[in-house]
């Protein structure tokens, strides 16, 4: 079995395709390649390699969702025998828009640690897949989790944005969450603060926004 699925040794992007263009690609590659220096995975080329592998789907499909999956190809066990690596792409169709506003929940059985780590989407992904079984056992749209400290950190596959007054305010990457696009597309359009998030701040808001690169923006109107 390879150690990607033993050891969650990969990185992955979950990207917008339309009309052939994918959405914030530069982005999407900039986190990769940030990823990859931090987890020591030697790709060179990355950017021409992705391209190669996307073309004809690019070429062939119109709109998709695309999941970009980049993998520590050696075997080993928990220190591996090569920091080479390999590239996958899967596509699925693009997801109706959701209804919103949403409701979500908050998920505090696991926590995210506040490491650099908690920054990648890798193949470390349990405490998710926990939160969005509880969403659904709560008849919610989403739910949210907490880092280590009891604070708001993201949805299960979502930034988190709340308006205080005509300020936006989202929790900073020390904070735990994942270095989203679309959180940092927000970040370069507004003048939002980086500022830890309390669940009674949360509360407060006068408004709560998530944000992620397939739906965009998504408004929150209810906090169980």
């Amino acid at each position: 079995m390879e150690r990607a699925h033993v050891y969650g040794d990969l990185l992955f992007e979950t990207m917008k395709m339309e009309h052939g263009q994918i959405a914030h690609f530069d982005r999407h590659m900039k986190r990769l390649a940030n990823g990859m220096q931090l987890l020591h995975m030697h790709a060179p080329d990355a950017d021409a390699q992705v391209m190669h592998l996307l073309k004809n789907a690019i070429e062939q499909k119109n709109s998709a969702r695309v999941r970009l999956i980049v993998q520590r190809s050696g075997s080993g066990f928990y220190l591996p025998d090569s920091h080479e690596v390999s590239w996958h792409a899967e596509f699925f169709p693009l997801p109706a828009a959701k209804p919103q506003p949403l409701t979500v929940c908050v998920y505090t059985d696991n926590y995210k640690a506040c490491t650099p780590l908690s920054n990648l989407k890798s193949g470390n992904a349990l405490v998710y897949v926990l939160a969005a079984i509880h969403a659904q056992q709560m008849a919610c749209d989403d739910a949210l989790v907490l880092n280590e400290y009891g604070r708001v950190c993201e949805a299960t596959a979502s930034n988190i944005f709340i308006r205080e007054g005509n300020t936006w305010i989202t929790p900073p990457l020390s904070e735990g969450c994942v270095a989203g696009i679309m959180r940092e597309v927000v970040l370069s359009e507004t003048d939002a603060l980086q500022q830890p998030l309390s669940i009674g701040r949360l509360r407060s808001a006068d408004e709560v926004m998530l944000t992620n690169a397939i739906h965009g923006k998504l408004r929150v109107a209810k906090i169980l």
